[in-house]
């Protein structure tokens, strides 16, 4: 029972994204339907779902995103972004799409030295979704 009860919510899951709901409301809400199912109290469900939503949230981990935001605010306007991507888009000139895999590259080399990645992507937004709308990126891709 519980090997079906598993595989209809991963069928789930793969439907709510198909549908285009948000992947965190999908996952929430096939935990919560899972765990009811499995332990036949809604009450137990909602209870667990509150607290690991809590205490994900309650990570250390999570601190540091406002001070990673506001570090890529200064890099941003300070001008030391513009000067980068500048350079970047010289050095890389024949490398099509240049900037973005130079912003990739980037990222995942900051998070690899931060140790997190949530804070590092949030740092990064701030950088470089303006530098590469400077330099002629669509929004979709910037």
């Amino acid at each position: 029972m519980a090997t079906a009860i598993v595989l209809y919510m991963m069928a789930l899951l793969v439907l709510m994204v198909i549908f285009g709901i948000h992947i965190a409301v999908g996952l929430a809400l096939t935990s919560a339907l899972g765990i009811w199912l499995m332990l036949g109290n809604f009450g137990i469900a909602i209870s667990l779902l509150e607290q690991v939503s809590y205490e994900a949230i309650r990570s250390q981990t999570f601190i540091v995103i406002p001070l990673f935001v506001l570090m890529g605010e200064f890099v941003s306007r300070c001008g030391a972004a513009g000067d980068l991507y500048q350079i970047c888009n010289k050095a890389l000139r024949r490398l099509p799409g240049r900037l973005a895999v130079a912003t990739v590259a980037g990222n995942a080399i900051f998070a690899a030295v931060t140790g997190v990645s949530v804070a590092s992507a949030a740092a990064f937004s701030r950088i470089a979704y303006p530098e590469m709308r400077k330099l002629g990126y669509r929004k979709e891709l910037a």
